[in-house]
């Protein structure tokens, strides 16, 4: 077979298809449905309803219990300079024995936000980093359901943080939102 190098060397006529080919228009399966259509799901999507289209009329949507969210998206983290330097302005500083947590509630409820800070002076590698801060990152979005609901916090690693296991963390934010006062009051 001759090796084509230029767009000269192609062919204008169309080819015909191949045998079984999955192809769109006068080749296409007939027994597939045109349009844009999802195909059935099947496996534990169907069972527990995560897909939600239009068409979908399950059973289990009506009876579903709400559960509390536990997910913490992106506008859950402080981000811009001016939130964080409102949150040291304005905030309150308590102290642990692995965090130092800055706490600010402000008087608009913007919703839970919270950001986090390692010092690349105690912390030198970003592999240490990132391990504290995505610790912290799981301790706050297992308890922002027991948080208030108006509250912006800043967390800082101390030095001894990456040596704590992760139970003696959680224990220790436990500890500084008892004392900061901004856990909600439980119902018994």
């Amino acid at each position: 077979m001759k090796e084509l190098k230029n767009e000269k060397d192609l062919s204008a006529v169309e080819q015909a298809p191949e045998k079984g080919a999955r192809v769109s228009g006068k080749n296409a399966d007939k027994k597939r449905s045109s349009g844009d259509q999802q195909t059935p799901r099947e496996g534990p999507q169907s069972a527990f309803c995560l897909n939600k289209s239009k068409e979908n009329n399950c059973k289990h949507e009506k009876t579903a219990v709400s559960k509390p969210s536990f997910s913490f998206p992106k506008e859950n983290h402080l981000r811009l300079r001016r939130d964080f330097n409102i949150v040291y302005e304005l905030g309150k500083w308590y102290q642990g024995k692995y965090f130092s947590v800055i706490i600010y509630i402000p008087e608009e409820s913007f919703g839970l936000k919270a950001g986090f800070s390692v010092r690349k002076k105690i912390y030198k590698r970003a592999v240490d980093r990132n391990k504290i801060k995505r610790r912290m990152r799981e301790i706050v979005r297992l308890h922002k359901n027991e948080l208030l609901k108006s509250l912006w916090l800043i967390i800082h690693a101390r030095s001894n943080t990456l040596k704590a296991s992760y139970k003696e963390l959680n224990k220790d934010f436990e500890e500084i939102c008892r004392k900061a006062g901004v856990l909600q009051k439980q119902c018994a």
